[in-house]
């Protein structure tokens, strides 16, 4: 197959989408398929909205003619393009969903502490216009997708009543899985520094700002721990690296469909904290603590449990002992197998 893969982050930029892309790219190629990357560069983020659609459209138009298969990896920064070639053309396409666009812009302008699950029931009435026009844009874009691909069930539950999706055309391709043969790092010794990363993007709906907090209160309630934090970000290879010497990583959003970084750390062999709002809970059980993003004493608690020698060694017992797996090369092939049916 020829396969267009649209998406608004590649790397060298950080993050789940960036990795998705190159990852998945990789291993079409690998099963002998050929495949094109069309994604958001130095131009497009300069550019007012609108204008950078039309203009990424007109850049991917050759491309998108061509392609057996096109995979839109967000639902609306790419996803508004595609959906206007496909308008132009009548070529249809695929969407995997891998966040929630209006909900993290919307938590970015107001600063409010909207859980992604309770934000359609309880804030679509205070949308500005632009939001307003998105929303109803997103609801066009997704209902004319061919398939939409959820990573999560939890995300599926969200999206079908509010976007009017029809159920017959949605999927389940589950994220990346695959830590047997790296967690085997020791758990860390007492007299060591006990270093907790929080490399995720600076976003509102990261919550880090409540991570930081709780985190300095322990400093100061736990002087001996020599609790560090590590709030920078690196480049994938070398936050790898890291995360194997951390004693834990935090993740506190107000919404993390499928988060890769808690991935990362079970793969890295590390515990984690991790907020109860996400769609992978089942998959995570024991290899961690599960807070409440709102709670500050919530998540205090929880990671002074995680500092109990015997709680953490033995999270550390169950990662190492983490025996799902679904790799790059079954994703593909899940997304073949939708195309060819």
């Amino acid at each position: 197959m020829r396969i267009l893969i649209a998406t608004g982050i590649y790397p060298p930029d950080i993050g789940g989408p960036a990795q998705y892309t190159v990852s998945i790219e990789k291993e079409f190629r690998n099963q002998g398929h050929t495949v094109l990357v069309k994604h958001y560069t130095k131009i497009e983020r300069i550019l007012p909205i609108g204008i950078r659609h039309i203009y990424f459209a007109l850049k991917s138009f050759l491309t998108y003619l061509r392609a057996d298969q096109v995979l839109v990896l967000d639902t609306f920064s790419v996803a508004f393009p595609i959906y206007i070639l496909s308008l132009l053309t009548g070529k249809r396409y695929t969407i995997r969903t891998g966040g929630d666009f209006l909900w993290e812009n919307y938590v970015e302008r107001t600063r409010k502490d909207v859980l992604l699950r309770n934000f359609y029931s309880q804030e679509t009435g205070n949308l500005t216009g632009k939001e307003r026009i998105i929303f109803w844009l997103t609801k066009k874009i997704v209902q004319r997708a061919e398939y939409m691909v959820f990573s999560t069930t939890w995300q599926k539950n969200i999206w079908l009543p509010v976007y009017g999706i029809d159920e017959r055309k949605t999927r389940l391709v589950e994220n990346y899985y695959n830590v047997v043969s790296e967690a085997k790092t020791p758990s860390t010794p007492e007299d060591e520094s006990k270093v907790f990363m929080l490399g995720c993007r600076e976003l509102y709906w990261k919550n880090k700002k409540m991570a930081i907090r709780v985190l300095e209160r322990l400093q100061r309630d736990f002087p001996r721990l020599q609790i560090e934090i590590d709030d920078k970000t690196y480049p994938h290879a070398e936050y790898i690296e890291r995360m194997k010497k951390a004693y834990a990583t935090v993740l506190v959003s107000l919404g993390d469909i499928s988060p890769n970084m808690m991935l990362d750390s079970v793969r890295a062999g590390t515990p984690f904290v991790l907020t109860k709002e996400n769609g992978i809970t089942e998959r995570l059980q024991g290899l961690g603590v599960f807070v409440e993003p709102l709670h500050e004493e919530d998540i205090y608690q929880k990671i002074v449990s995680l500092l109990n020698p015997e709680i953490y060694a033995d999270c550390k017992k169950r990662i190492k002992n983490y025996a799902f797996i679904h790799t790059w090369k079954e994703i593909a092939a899940e997304f073949i197998q939708i195309w060819q049916r």
